[in-house]
């Protein structure tokens, strides 16, 4: 059983790497570059800096339409992707009992766990530097500068005013207190500790990984969701609302002992990475993932790709093998069309022996955070 050493700095960093890394060596494409594969790239300038700036300039001038209004958002929604002190916020909300906002209280708990003003680690200003001495390769200047911009609004930043540290059973306390409620958002939280919990466990040997040189790695198969938790599912596809997409999509069409949403094909899921698959389609609604998106940013920041200016064309250049892109796209336009139309005889849900691939099984853990709220 593979073990990783947990950092303050670095978690996050580390988790993103990991999981690039098992796609990346479950999927990777023919040539290192990738090639454009029929689409023409947008390549960002940058320019060099001694502090960043103009390079963040080149790269944050190209916005995406993401910034449109979206039947989704929500007062309460803009308040927290503005909010400069998420304990304000949390005080603000802690009178109401309704669904949103008690989703809301979750979602600040699920950010703000192990923070607050009794936190003795690293300061804010000490982690960017150290991230930022650390930084090499192509684009520092534009990489460096965006870390920066995205420190500024990082959980130590937002939650450094709760008075009391708050663990895991507070968020799980909260979000299944959404789901009484009756949030759809806190009830997928529930769903996901029920598929998970429900599970049969095995250990598969990770030899060769870009990660680890030997170990094991546990894989969990649930047994499948009910036809009511598929309907849930559906629901929450319908709402168009990316942060339910995330969350959902993946969970339909992750690997189950006997359930699978077969495709026009008659096959499950194959040779496509169901989690990038839902992000791009999180994306379509969404308003495409743009340079200005946590998407294009964050993997700009560790991977060192920031020559293209939508998520489907980094998905194209560099994530999806060529021999699978049309299978890609063909999965994406039938689920968008079933979400459109909530018309899914296109698909087939099959129950029975699966042939979803190891790349696609549901996650052991829940996602920190488990709800992507800010685009």
């Amino acid at each position: 059983m593979l073990t990783f050493k947990k950092s303050i700095i670095g978690f996050l960093i580390l988790a993103l790497c990991i999981a690039t890394g098992v796609y990346w060596w479950s999927n990777r494409p023919a040539s290192p570059t990738g090639g454009t594969r029929g689409a023409s790239t947008t390549h960002i300038e940058v320019t060099s800096s001694k502090n960043g700036n103009s390079a963040l300039g080149k790269f944050a001038n190209v916005q995406s339409a993401q910034h449109m209004p979206m039947p989704y958002d929500t007062m309460l929604r803009q308040q927290f992707n503005e909010s400069k002190d998420y304990y304000l916020l949390y005080q603000s909300l802690s009178t109401r009992s309704d669904p949103e906002a008690m989703f809301y209280l979750a979602s600040i708990l699920d950010r703000c766990k192990g923070w607050g003003i009794t936190y003795k680690g690293p300061t804010n200003a000490e982690i960017l530097k150290g991230n930022n001495d650390q930084m090499l390769g192509a684009y520092v200047d534009l990489r460096r500068a965006l870390r920066a911009q995205r420190t500024a609004r990082a959980s130590q930043v937002l939650c450094a005013n709760f008075p009391n540290v708050k663990t895991e059973l507070d968020v799980d306390t909260a979000y299944k207190r959404a789901a009484e409620a009756g949030d759809i958002r806190g009830k997928l939280d529930q769903l996901h500790q029920s598929l998970v919990a429900n599970a049969t466990r095995e250990s598969l040997p990770v030899n060769g990984l870009p990660f680890a040189t030997s170990g094991t790695l546990d894989r969990i198969t649930p047994k499948g969701p009910t036809d009511a938790e598929v309907d849930l599912l559906k629901s929450a596809l319908a709402s168009k609302d990316p942060t339910q997409i995330k969350f959902a999509g993946p969970l339909l069409t992750a690997g189950y002992s006997d359930y699978e949403l077969k495709f026009g094909d008659g096959k499950g899921l194959q040779g496509v990475h169901a989690n990038l698959l839902w992000d791009s389609i999180a994306c379509h609604y969404s308003g495409g993932c743009g340079v200005d998106s946590q998407e294009l940013q964050i993997d700009c920041i560790v991977n060192q790709r920031c020559d293209v200016s939508t998520y489907d064309e980094l998905l194209q250049k560099y994530l999806v093998k060529p021999e699978n892109w049309g299978k890609f796209q063909q999965y994406r336009a039938t689920l968008i069309n079933a979400i459109d139309n909530q018309n899914w005889s296109l698909l087939q849900e099959s129950r029975g022996a699966s042939s979803n691939t190891f790349i696609n099984q549901i996650n052991a853990a829940p996602s920190k955070p488990r709800f992507i709220l800010q685009r």
